[in-house]
C-alpha cells in the first residue's frame, strides 16, 4: 500500500504534479487499484450505500478520457481523491494497515 499512498501524495498534495507524460501511466495505476480496492469492498455484506457510490464513482471518472494539459490532471487528481476515499474507507472496514514508509 505503499505505492499507492506515494502516487496519491504525488499527485494530490505535491507542489509539482506528474508531467502529462507520466499522466497516462499515473491513471491507469489508480485505475487498477480502484478496481482491486473496490473488489474487497465489495465482498463485505455490511458494505454501506456510501462506500458503494465511492466505489461507482470512481470507476466512472476512471472511464473518462484523460486527454491532455490541465484537462488530464484534473481528471487524474479526481481519480486519485475517489481512490484516496476509498482506501480510507477499506483500511479502517477491515483494520488495515498503511504503511506509508516513513519511519515511526
Amino acid at each position: 500500500m505503499a505505492e499507492i499512498v506515494s502516487t496519491l501524495d504525488r499527485v494530490l498534495e505535491s507542489l509539482e504534479p506528474p508531467v502529462d507524460r507520466e499522466l497516462v501511466y499515473i491513471h491507469w495505476q489508480l485505475r487498477s487499484w480502484h478496481a482491486r480496492l473496490s473488489t474487497i469492498a465489495n465482498a463485505d455484506v455490511r458494505c454501506p450505500g456510501y462506500v458503494r457510490r465511492l466505489i461507482e464513482s470512481g470507476r466512472d471518472i476512471g472511464l473518462e478520457p484523460i486527454g491532455d494539459g490541465t484537462g488530464a490532471l484534473g481528471t487524474v487528481r479526481r481519480l486519485a481523491t475517489a481512490l484516496s476515499a476509498l482506501l480510507d474507507e477499506v483500511v479502517h472496514r477491515h483494520g488495515l494497515r498503511v504503511d506509508d514508509g516513513c519511519p515511526a
